[in-house]
């Protein structure tokens, strides 16, 4: 009888390649994934070195100093089993105080193969090494994620105004800093960034305005800012046109109008506008509706309190709207199940998602929004509606006994349940669209 040790090495070759798709190969550690595949005979292990596809990608964490010299041997020895594969690297400093530095060992000798970089809490000089490559480096990268960055790093280069680093950069992310925004100064191509993440940051608005000028081929764009706005400034006389732009996610601590006075969105089919969940504010957005409003707008979701008669214009400037989420509010939802002009919803919204508010009665508030669920996309719409999916999250782990309670608010929609409209209920209050819901567009 054949076992797992007797399938030949090319269909054994084509099995490996098969599983590196799963996560634990997609971000493998050094005792992880392919790995563990070469602990299971020498057979297996023979056909796993001598596969490069499975060796691309490596997540390395430097926690103990003491280990640092043969976490990078094991790096080495690693990726040089890829050959000349492209490389995905994740590098996670614990400790600070490390005795080598990582990127002059790793990263810059694969500069070359490098598509992918992710460098979490590095220290000064590794920042400053990966800075400090000469022009041109790097011509594989295409994403770059750095988070937790030292205030103490320069982000300008002593060189000529007009070198560039990073040739090919699409995708850039920085995170979890102190006035972050001074990575403006960075030379890199920013004209051709397709993705840009700046994310748990302060900064000063201007600045992040001063970026977002630069960044015209800018498809998505994530910003969860503690934004300083400065004294009172004359808004530009012709706002920027982001004109590729078709996922916005803004979250900020104050100053909405400042930042829709310098841009506007011609193309913007997905947005997620609200406070920064660092903070406790509650931001005042008086323009959203004509900053935001469109034909183009498919996806929108609201994770602030947005004045009923903003939140009326904004949903009437979208009649193309397909799927809709906000913060509960027993004042908007009276307005969408009373007010005439709401009943424009129901012409293509199919997916309506409501987070709960942690006070007051759940029970009431999902009374109320199946009063306004069965008035607005049901009972003025039969025999059908285009609603097929009520997705209702609440402030913490519900029970049983909560359920049985809710279930009794849902009664009346009963009869749009026997129509095949789909209820979710869930805990949490994340609102956000990712890329991927791009994809879903018509």
């Amino acid at each position: 009888m054949k076992t797992v040790h007797d399938i030949p090495p090319e269909i054994l070759s084509k099995i490996f390649h098969s599983m590196t798709s799963d996560e634990d190969w997609v971000r493998p550690r050094t005792t992880e994934a392919p790995l563990l595949v070469c602990n299971v005979s020498s057979h297996w292990r023979e056909t796993a070195l001598a596969s490069p596809e499975l060796w691309g990608n490596l997540v390395v964490t430097f926690r103990d100093p003491a280990r640092v010299a043969w976490r990078m041997d094991m790096a080495k020895a690693w990726l040089a089993r890829a050959k000349t594969r492209n490389l995905s690297l994740w590098i996670i400093f614990i400790h600070m105080m490390i005795p080598a530095n990582p990127i002059d060992e790793i990263i810059t000798p694969l500069k070359n193969q490098i598509s992918v970089l992710e460098l979490t809490s590095a220290p000064v000089a590794c920042m400053q090494s990966l800075l400090d490559v000469p022009e041109g480096s790097f011509p594989l990268l295409h994403r770059l994620n750095i988070a937790f960055p030292p205030p103490q790093v320069s982000w300008a280069r002593n060189v000529a105004a007009n070198t560039q680093i990073f040739p090919h950069l699409k995708d850039f992310s920085i995170s979890a800093g102190w006035n972050v925004l001074s990575v403006q100064y960075l030379p890199i191509q920013w004209a051709q960034l397709t993705t840009l993440r700046v994310e748990k940051a302060l900064t000063l608005l201007s600045a992040l305005c001063g970026v977002l000028v630069q960044c015209s081929s800018l498809v998505s764009c994530y910003l969860t800012i503690q934004t300083i706005v400065e004294g009172y400034q004359q808004p530009p006389e012709s706002p920027t046109a982001l004109t590729h732009l078709r996922l916005l996610t803004l979250q900020l601590t104050q100053g909405f109008d400042y930042f829709f006075a310098h841009f506007t969105f011609p193309a913007l089919s997905t947005v997620l506008v609200g406070t920064n969940p660092m903070s406790a504010l509650s931001p005042v957005a008086r323009t959203l509706h004509t900053a935001l409003a469109s034909p183009t707008l498919r996806r929108l979701a609201t994770g602030m309190y947005v004045e009923p008669s903003t939140l009326l214009a904004l949903l009437e400037g979208s009649p193309n709207l397909r799927e809709f989420r906000m913060f509960y509010s027993a004042e908007a939802t009276r307005l969408l199940a009373r007010t005439p002009q709401s009943a424009h919803l129901i012409q293509h919204v199919t997916s309506l998602t409501i987070v709960l508010a942690a006070a007051g009665s759940i029970a009431d508030a999902i009374s109320q929004i199946a009063q306004m669920v069965w008035k607005r996309w049901f009972r003025t719409q039969e025999p059908r509606s285009r609603l097929r999916k009520l997705t209702l999250c609440t402030p913490k782990e519900y029970t049983a006994a909560d359920r049985a309670g809710w279930d009794v608010a849902l009664e009346p929609l009963e009869p749009a349940f026997a129509r095949g409209l789909e209820l979710q209920v869930r805990s949490g209050k994340d609102l956000a669209f990712e890329e991927e819901d791009l994809a879903l567009e018509d």
